[in-house]
């Protein structure tokens, strides 16, 4: 039985398929009766090139094709064609017909590349949103990490300037204080000292007076 299929050409990592007719038990990349067609997947978008003529010939003759190469070749409107030739269609039927078909199928392309559009432009979306949620939260966290860091700098900081301060506005209210608390103490102590010195010198005044008058006498 032959199969019409696909068989790999073209380079390492840029295929490129020939469309082929190949004895079913043939190995894959084996003999093959004839090219009817290309595909190129990796055209944008992929391009499907057909000999209608000779692919209708080996159909009509029995030849089935994979699920993929039907696939491709009802792409091209070849499979609705042969139905209105089946139907015993005219050629103006099958002309007008073909035509509506190809309008068709142009809509929907349409319609798929809006579609396509549509998700790339809902996925890039979803994907900035986690992005733009993250800043605030990152901040929020952020920020008691920077109030925790910054508060022992402020306190080291601190610490020396209110020392510095601190150190002449104690050193001028202890002053007058030091002095009144001195002042009594040091009046209290001279007292006795004073008293001390004065009484010999008094005592003794005192004696060369009386014997001064006992010599008067």
């Amino acid at each position: 039985m032959v199969k019409i299929r696909l068989r790999r050409a073209g380079r390492k990592k840029l295929p490129v398929y020939q469309i082929v007719a190949a004895d079913s038990r043939a190995p894959r990349d084996g003999k093959f009766l004839e090219v009817v067609g290309h595909y190129q997947p990796t055209a944008k978008p992929h391009t499907v090139t057909i000999d209608r003529e000779r692919v209708a010939y080996w159909m009509q003759t029995g030849a089935q094709p994979t699920a993929t190469v039907r696939s491709l070749i009802r792409m091209t409107g070849l499979l609705h064609e042969l139905r209105l030739k089946s139907l015993g269609r005219s050629e103006e039927e099958i002309t007008e017909e073909m035509e509506k078909w190809q309008e068709k199928q142009a809509e929907r392309r349409q319609k798929r590349l809006v579609v396509k559009s549509r998700r790339r432009q809902l996925k890039k979306e979803a994907e900035a949103q986690p992005a733009v949620e993250a800043a605030p939260e990152a901040a929020v966290e952020a920020a008691p990490e920077a109030a925790v860091e910054a508060a022992p700098e402020a306190a080291v900081e601190a610490a020396p300037e209110a020392a510095v301060e601190a150190a002449p506005e104690a050193a001028v209210e202890a002053a007058p204080e030091a002095a009144v608390e001195a002042a009594p103490e040091a009046a209290v102590e001279a007292a006795p000292e004073a008293a001390v010195e004065a009484a010999p010198e008094a005592a003794a005044d005192s004696a060369e007076e009386v014997k001064g008058e006992e010599a008067g006498a």
